[in-house]
């Protein structure tokens, strides 16, 4: 049953590549960290607890523990964390604010959206604050 997952998840991830136009595959850890691949001749393979992404000779490899979310995007991957929504490079009480005025205002902005509920609320505020204090 687990090939046969795993097998579907790979036709539907090449089929999506291939009938989309889209410039990249975007990886993020559950740390934070975004890595991009770009499509052009992309195979995804997973074995041994590991996704590997291979497109010309560029190649990625994560583990599956350690991968968030991986999503097709025409932009590429900034060094910035997913916590670091005010992108001044720093995980910082700025980024608690900044998600606190969007709350505040009743927004919906998605980058700060930092633990992919498709929700911006305090949720977000204490994914920010737990990564903070881990570091």
């Amino acid at each position: 049953m687990r090939k046969f997952i795993i097998s579907l998840t790979i036709l539907l991830v090449t089929s999506l590549a291939a009938n989309a136009d889209y410039a990249y595959l975007k990886f993020t850890t559950t740390g934070g960290q975004e890595s991009t691949i770009g499509t052009g001749g992309l195979k995804i393979t997973f074995a041994d607890g590991k996704a590997t992404a291979v497109a010309g000779s560029e190649s990625m490899s994560f583990t599956l523990a350690e991968l968030a979310t991986m999503m097709f995007t025409n932009d590429q991957a900034s060094s910035f964390s997913i916590y670091d929504v005010n992108r001044d490079t720093l995980v910082d009480v700025g980024d608690v604010n900044a998600v606190l005025e969007v709350i505040l205002a009743s927004g919906t902005d998605s980058s700060m959206d930092v633990n992919n509920d498709k929700a911006v609320d305090v949720g977000d505020v204490n994914a920010i604050l737990s990564n903070i204090l881990s570091n």
